[in-house]
């Protein structure tokens, strides 16, 4: 794929290799927007594999079990619930405004389906998404798969008992 408007090297690298990455470069999202869309990414991915290898489709958006359900599969829990939590604050956003596009389905083609979504309005309703992945992910409900810490805080706050090992 072809990226206009970026140097060499910067067309070259792993930041302008994903939808995300280049919204991140060209200060569209913020980098916080960026981690919960790769964790989102990561984290719904991993809930396909578990539940029998099914690909991602703005169809399955809908997949989640019913709270207190067996997975049956040996599912991590952790991965179910972040995968729900994820989706429930999505449609939170598409309850907002019905007769708007669904940010769900924003927040799946360019996370999951990594298409470029380059609409004003699509921008407007992906950055809705991705703050409400934000707050799931800062209200200490999951947790951010990325420390944005110097490594020397990270250790610091090991220490401390506030950051996993």
């Amino acid at each position: 794929m072809r990226v206009f408007g970026v140097s060499l090297e910067m067309a070259g690298s792993d930041a302008m290799g994903s939808p995300l990455g280049r919204l991140l470069h060209w200060n569209i999202i913020t980098a916080a927007q960026a981690d919960a869309g790769y964790d989102f990414a990561q984290t719904i991915r991993a809930y396909l594999a578990a539940s029998g290898g099914q690909r991602p489709s703005q169809g399955r958006a809908g997949f989640l079990p019913a709270q207190g359900s067996s997975n049956g599969q040996g599912m991590p829990v952790k991965i179910q619930d972040k995968a729900r939590a994820y989706m429930e604050a999505l449609h939170e956003v598409d309850r907002l405004d019905p007769t708007s596009p669904s940010a769900t389905s924003i927040v799946w083609d360019v996370c999951i389906s990594e298409n470029d979504r380059m609409r004003s309005r699509e921008l407007g309703l992906l950055r809705s998404g991705l703050n409400a992945i934000c707050r799931i992910q800062h209200r200490g409900i999951v947790s951010s798969p990325r420390l944005n810490a110097h490594p020397g805080e990270v250790e610091s706050l090991r220490q401390k008992g506030f950051a996993p090992n």
